[in-house]
Formats: structure tokens, sequence, C-alpha cells
């Protein structure tokens, strides 16, 4: 039988606090609470029924109710209490409610204990410790008895105002630590790719050095024999020349000697019938002019090299873009003749155009590589240039597969390339698209129908004066 709480007018809260939890026989919840103090004055009216509160109690998921004997062992608690130290009910019954208390919260209670006084109703913050650490605080109704004492208590909303700024807070934090991420990502990202050009460069420099120096030496070494070879040419031109009319002189005394000196006349025709010496005398003439020739070529070779190059020309200046466009093909030659591949040209620029040499050509090369590269044998492929108002236009036109879709985003990438191994550097287009940005220009692709690829250099045009 339950025995009802009596309570002193106007004391709501005091009979909230001081209700006794009765459990069920089935449940976990042991020892309900005595009555803390009976009621002797029949004519009072009675408090509200406890099983209300104990059906409150045993529901609610934020009132947390505890009581002990004065030695400190758990009598009753309710189910939010449990969850809230995270212990079960069986655990509990029966136990010290001291290591679930700090040590200042222990000895409060253990002096307001010591103390002897009945019904002392104080609201104070209740630390309750888990697994030996600061778990949460509670604002607790503190109410004792004789026997025992009874905490009920809330967390309290101060608190609770408290954690939700300090979570907004964080948040705020939160925000500005994600926004310093990503501002570093960025800076990252900007640094890998200034990386990435400066590697670039210094490879485009390391080259065009390594193929200069190179060139220069190339030149240098085959001008002093071509030199030699031409000046020397020219001298044995010229004694030939006289060789040739003494023996001319020769051949119209001949009749004379005949008559007069006849052995000597007959020893000199069967030499001449031997050496074939009608036939020396215009095979010779001929074939030194085409050694000339073969001296011209060369010469034309080293300046079309010098003239792609542009060893004196690093800097930008006018230029005719047909005569570089043309030594850049003299180099592409052989390629072609490997692949296959014609090349046809239709220049219509014929002005001169301000541009730097030498980066150009290689742009150029570039391009025109690829597009032999891609095409297949027996193709044609076709560089034009042209003006477009105020823009020069080169455009490189191949009958290759085109570009796939899903890598176009990356062509101009440095190192990529679809080459295989040991073909290609990846730089190609990249080198490109740094050098017309150079001109202050861009690149323009478009697909040819039917196949092929339209790769278009498009750069202001700047006439000289």
């Amino acid at each position: 039988m339950k025995t009802p709480f009596c309570w002193e007018p106007g004391q709501e809260e005091q009979q909230a606090a001081t209700a006794a939890y009765y459990p069920s026989q089935s449940s976990h919840y042991l020892f309900p609470c005595s009555p803390l103090r009976q009621n002797h004055d029949a004519s009072r009216s009675p408090g509200p029924d406890p099983s209300v509160f104990s059906s409150f109690l045993e529901q609610t998921k934020t009132i947390y109710y505890v009581a002990a004997d004065r030695s400190g062992r758990i009598l009753a608690f309710n189910p939010a209490f449990c969850q809230l130290v995270d212990r079960k009910a069986a655990t509990l019954a029966g136990q010290s409610l001291w290591p679930l208390l700090t040590e200042s919260n222990q000895q409060q209670i253990q002096h307001m204990l010591a103390k002897g006084s009945l019904e002392t109703f104080s609201k104070r913050k209740v630390h309750l410790v888990k697994d030996h650490v600061y778990a949460i605080t509670l604002e607790c109704v503190l109410v004792f008895s004789e026997n025992q004492f009874v905490l009920l208590g809330e967390e309290p909303v101060q608190d609770n105002l408290q954690s939700q700024e300090e979570i907004v807070h964080l948040n705020n934090e939160l925000a500005v630590l994600t926004r310093e991420n990503i501002k570093q990502r960025r800076i990252t990202q900007q640094a890998l790719e200034d990386l990435k050009e400066a590697q670039l460069q210094l490879i485009q420099k390391e080259k065009m050095a390594a193929l200069g120096q190179m060139t220069a030496g190339i030149a240098h070494e085959i001008n002093n024999p071509i030199t030699f070879i031409q000046t020397n040419h020219e001298l044995m031109q010229a004694e030939f020349h006289d060789l040739l009319s003494f023996i001319n002189l020769i051949g119209d005394a001949l009749p004379e000697l005949r008559n007069a000196i006849p052995g000597l006349y007959s020893r000199l025709i069967q030499k001449a019938n031997a050496i074939r010496l009608p036939h020396l005398a215009e095979a010779l003439p001929r074939q030194m002019q085409t050694n000339l020739q073969g001296l011209t070529r060369i010469t034309e070779i080293v300046l079309l090299l010098r003239k792609y190059i542009r060893l004196d020309e690093a800097d930008g200046k006018e230029c005719l873009l047909s005569e570089d466009l043309n030594a850049t093909l003299q180099f592409l030659e052989p390629l072609c003749q490997k692949s296959q591949v014609r090349i046809v040209t239709d220049y219509q620029i014929h002005t001169p155009v301000f541009c730097y040499p030498a980066a150009l050509n290689q742009a150029v090369s570039n391009l025109l590589t690829n597009a032999i590269q891609a095409s297949p044998p027996g193709a044609t492929v076709h560089l034009r240039t042209r003006l477009d108002q105020d823009h020069v236009v080169i455009e490189v036109i191949d009958q290759g597969p085109g570009i796939p879709p899903a890598i176009r985003s990356r062509i101009f990438d440095p190192f990529f390339t679809t080459k295989p191994v040991g073909e290609g550097t990846g730089l190609g287009l990249s080198l490109t698209l740094k050098i017309i940005k150079q001109h202050h220009g861009d690149i323009g692709i478009d697909e040819t129908p039917g196949g092929g690829c339209t790769i278009r250099l498009e750069f202001p045009r700047i006439l000289h004066s």
C-alpha cells in the first residue's frame, strides 16, 4: 500500500521534490522513499496523489530523481537518472551515491546530513561524474529527512543557453576554419600551378638554350669548311679553265704535230681517247657546278636553321610569316616523308607581322608535328595564314580522328600526352599555349566535319610603321 505524503499549503515545489518513486514489483527501481514528514493534523488537506508524481518521474526524460540514506546508499531512482549516469538499474540499487558526485558536492551534502536538520530545501548545482570524468551539471532540489535525502534535478536553463552559445561559437569557428582551409587549398593549388608553370618555363628555356648552343656550334663548324671549300672551288674552277685552254691549244696544234712529229701525235691521240678527253672537257665543268649547288644548299640549310631558332631574335620584331613558316616546313620534311603526309600552304598575309619569331616557329612546328602524326598515310595537312580584322590567324588543319571530348580540357596541361611512353613529353601544346599567351592571343579548336581537327592560333597584328 502506497502511503501518500502530506504537504504544507503552498509547497507545490516541495511536493514535487519529495514525491517518492514506488516501482511495480517487476521494476528494477528499488527501495521507495519513506514519508519525509507525516501530517498529524487531519484537518489539513492532503497533497496530490503521489502515484501521479511516481508516474511522471518514471516517464520523464528531463527530470532526474535519486534517493539515498544518510550513508549515501542509493534507495530509489528513476529511469532518467539511470540514463544520465549510463548505468543499469541493477548496478545502481544499493550502491553508494558518493562516487557519482564530485568531492565538493559530496562534502556539502554530508555536512547538511551532519547538521541533522529536517525538511531542508535548497536549490544547488550538483555535478555528476561519469567514468571519473565530469559529465553534467544539474540544478537540484535537495530534501533531507531523518534517515534519507532526495535529489531532484534538471539541467539548468542557463547552462543550456551557454551550451547553445558555445555550439554557435564553435560553428562559427568551424566556418572560419573551413573558409581558411578552402583559402589555403586554393593557395596551395595556385602554388602548384605556379610551380608547374615555372618548371615548364625552365624546361623551355633549357631546351631553347641547348638547341641554340647546338645550332650555333653546328653553324660555326659547317660554315668554316664551307667557306674553305667555296674559296678552293673558285680557284679550282679558274685553274681548270686555264688547263682546258692549254688542252685546246694543244688540240689546235695536232695537225702540225702529225706532220712534224708523228710519234708524239700518235701518243697524244691514244691518251686523249683513253681518258675520253672530249667527255671530260664537257662533264667536269658540269660536275663542278653541281658541287657548287650542293655547297649553296648546305649554306641555305644553316641559314634556315638559324632562322628557325632565331638565335639573334629573342625579342619581338616584324617579320614575314611566310619565310619563317617555310623554314619550319623544311625541317618537317623528313617527318612528312616518313608518315606519307603532304603539307599544303595557303599564305594570305604578305606584310610584316610583329611577333617573337623563334617562339612562334616552335609553336607552329608543334602543331604541325601533331597534325602529321595524327593524320593517316596519304592525308594532307593544310597550313593557312590570314588576317581577321586586326588579328593574325594561323590555322593547321589535319585529317586525323580529332580530339576526344573526354580529354579536350586536358590537352594543354603540362606533361599530358596520349602518345606512348618515349614518344611524347606532353609539353608541345602547353608550350604552344604559353607562346600564344606571350603574343596576347589565344588558341581555338574546331572539329572538322567528317573527321579531322582545326587548331587556330590568333594574336593581334602590329604592322611596321
